[in-house]
């Protein structure tokens, strides 16, 4: 939608239907362990996203989501690794950003993140991170840039599974873009 001429704003609602997500199941009362399909469930949730442009060279946007969860184990199955092949994922994240044209074809972009907890063992508290990117465009065809990310903190997690999951590490990168 487009309640006012310098502003935008969406809602969107889903709800997902599931059958048949992997689990770990014994056989003949027993061994072997096979991977079977003995999962069941939903995901439903709600994003929403605005943006305003305050002034020509000022932009602002603020957006969040809301996921909720219910999986079960179909009657008659089993899953040994207790839904695991699920993930985890938080209930809330809310983002918020400006860019900015300061003037000399210099443009600023921040964009700050709030990611809810995950309560799963191990649980993974809430946290802020932020980026930002500075870009000038030299010429028509020719952009030089420094840009940062999770730049509040040197790294952290964002998945319980301390195996598999990623720890994002601070960056800052100088670059150019060329368009041709």
């Amino acid at each position: 939608a487009q309640p006012l001429a310098n502003a935008t704003a969406s809602v969107t609602a889903f709800h997902n239907w599931y059958d048949d997500i992997r689990t770990t199941e014994l056989t003949n009362g027993g061994l072997p362990i096979q991977l079977r399909n003995g999962i069941r469930g939903r995901s439903w949730g709600l994003e929403a996203w605005g943006t305003v442009q305050l002034t020509e060279s000022w932009r602002v946007s603020l957006g969040g989501t809301r996921l909720w969860k219910d999986f079960e184990v179909k009657p008659g199955r089993s899953d040994l690794a207790n839904l695991a092949a699920l993930g985890d994922d938080p209930k809330w994240q809310i983002k918020a950003g400006t860019q900015i044209d300061v003037g000399g074809d210099v443009q600023l972009t921040l964009n700050a993140r709030w990611i809810g907890a995950i309560v799963t063992a191990p649980r993974i508290p809430s946290h802020v991170e932020a980026s930002g990117r500075l870009a000038w465009a030299a010429t028509d065809r020719i952009e030089l840039f420094v840009a940062g990310r999770n730049l509040l903190q040197a790294t952290h997690l964002e998945s319980n599974d301390l195996n598999q999951g990623q720890r994002p590490q601070r960056s800052i990168v100088a670059g150019s873009r060329l368009r041709f």
